[in-house]
């Protein structure tokens, strides 16, 4: 049996390329004098399928670094990470930019001036078409060392005060960039990763949105803020069930991603995170034939990408595969002979606890709801179940007792009375040492009580049927409300098969 040693560097390792692993060989070989000693136990670690430090020093017995087997790993990692800092070094423009600051530094401390003002002017090119503004702040402190250094000879008295002018310019525009990126970075903490919303919550939003947001003047903001300032008040707008108008702010940034692509490549996932939320809130407002060309980028999106990428590779499944879901779904189209359903359970199998577990329950609940209408009630219930083993009601109230509600139903769909009440007094005791209240569960509370002592079908049927949205505020995991409604059809016909919504 393998052992529990932390294997830290054989799932880096695992997680290289062909391309990377066939660099790494390269750069062992020029940069280190324990070429041998690294490189041996790089072969071993990385021809294992599962990491096991016992047969690593079994294997390795006759080298004497097996006997500092814990500083050996470091090292390699170390040098794993140099090497793929080296092979990916030309995809950043911060990489360059940092090549251009260290380039300057050398320069300037042989007394290369004039080649140091060169390559400053080229740095700060750079920096400005990719509004890089801390990275300009540090190449105008190359600036001033410089001229400092010629005793001011080379240097008018105007060009100082334009210098300080740009300088000046620089420092506003990272402030409003950086105040901007707290807001949104509170706003979405807030509304979507705290587990539950309050008024309060919404109104405190309101007032940093007043004081940071409202008072800037959007012609006037740099690409990268303006960004930010559409990224909030779409998320805002989305929070408050104002789905038009987030679509509207949608709209404006992805038009600002691809005017402006350069500005982005250090962070391609933006274009599919507006892409998905565009999908999204299409489906929920009906725009059918507006959605369509979003959804067909969100699915040839993966392959024009770096696939080398492990990380844009999970962050593209989760997020196109959960719109593939709610589009299925919405559309009533649920098979389970569906090609992309063995994509998704091959998917989460595969990448699993790499997921956030936020968007991993996510898309858990709607492969669960999408089962449950193909008519396939035990993998619903499977899937929900192990959604539950994974999620608290601290992470997402809302989705995890949407959950166990669902979970519920899923129950008496299978007419597991004994199991039904079990799980029902489990949910009242997580319901009654939770904060997380909503009209909705309130309604469900007493509906499915009244259900646990009657066993009436029907009765349940009835009351979820009149649970109707407050403030059109529609669960976004599970309607409960259409679900009845279907049943309450279904149930009227002989050997009818209800499918929930």
């Amino acid at each position: 049996m393998p052992n529990k040693a932390s294997n830290q560097l054989f799932l880096l390792i695992k997680s290289m390329t062909k391309q990377e692993k066939r660099y790494f060989r390269i750069f062992s070989s020029r940069h280190s004098n324990e070429k041998n000693n690294y490189y041996t136990l790089y072969q071993v670690i990385d021809r294992q399928s599962e990491y096991d430090e016992e047969a690593i020093i079994k294997m390795l017995n006759s080298h004497q670094f097996v006997n500092r087997l814990s500083i050996a790993k470091t090292r390699l990692y170390d040098q794993i990470l140099k090497s793929l800092s080296a092979f990916h070094a030309q995809k950043s423009v911060d990489s360059e930019l940092f090549f251009v600051l260290q380039s300057i530094e050398i320069l300037y401390t042989k007394a290369l001036y004039k080649a140091a003002w060169k390559k400053l002017h080229s740095g700060v090119k750079l920096a400005q078409k990719h509004e890089k503004q801390s990275i300009l702040l540090q190449l105008n402190n190359w600036k001033q060392r410089l001229i400092e250094k010629e005793n001011y000879q080379s240097v008018e008295t105007e060009q100082i005060d334009n210098w300080w002018e740009d300088e000046q310019g620089i420092i506003d525009r990272l402030k409003t960039h950086n105040a901007l990126w707290y807001v949104k970075s509170k706003v979405f903490k807030i509304l979507f990763y705290s587990g539950k919303t309050s008024p309060r919550d919404l109104k405190y939003i309101q007032s940093l949105m007043e004081e940071h947001v409202s008072p800037l003047i959007e012609s006037e903001l740099s690409i990268r803020s303006k960004f930010l300032y559409h990224h909030i008040k779409s998320a805002f707008r989305f929070a408050i069930k104002d789905l038009h108008n987030s679509f509207e702010h949608l709209k404006v940034n992805l038009e600002l991603l691809q005017s402006h692509s350069w500005l982005f490549s250090e962070n391609p996932f933006s274009e599919i995170s507006i892409l998905s939320n565009m999908s999204y809130i299409g489906i929920k407002l009906g725009l059918e034939k507006e959605i369509i060309p979003i959804f067909e980028q969100m699915e040839k999106w993966h392959k024009v990408v770096d696939q080398s990428d492990e990380n844009l590779k999970i962050r593209w499944f989760y997020s196109y595969y959960s719109i593939f879901l709610t589009k299925q779904i919405n559309e009533n189209d649920c098979s389970i002979h569906t090609p992309e359903i063995e994509k998704i359970e091959e998917g989460l199998n595969r990448f699993d606890d790499k997921i956030p577990i936020l968007r991993k329950s996510d898309l858990k609940m709607a492969l669960g709801v999408f089962y449950n209408k193909a008519g396939e009630h035990r993998l619903a219930l499977k899937t929900v179940h192990d959604l539950l083993n994974e999620l608290s009601s601290r992470q997402n109230a809302e989705l995890y007792f949407t959950a166990r509600f669902f979970y519920l139903l899923l129950l008496i769909e299978l007419d597991k009375k004994d199991y039904f009440e079990v799980a029902w007094l489990s949910t009242k005791r997580l319901l009654k040492n939770n904060d997380f209240t909503s009209f909705e569960m309130e309604e469900l509370t007493q509906a499915f009580d009244e259900y646990n002592r009657s066993q009436d079908m029907m009765h349940l049927i009835d009351h979820l049927a009149i649970i109707h949205p407050v403030n059109k505020s529609e669960n976004p995991f599970f309607s409960f409300h259409k679900w009845a409604i279907t049943k309450s059809v279904s149930v009227s016909k002989p050997n009818g098969n209800a499918l929930a919504s």
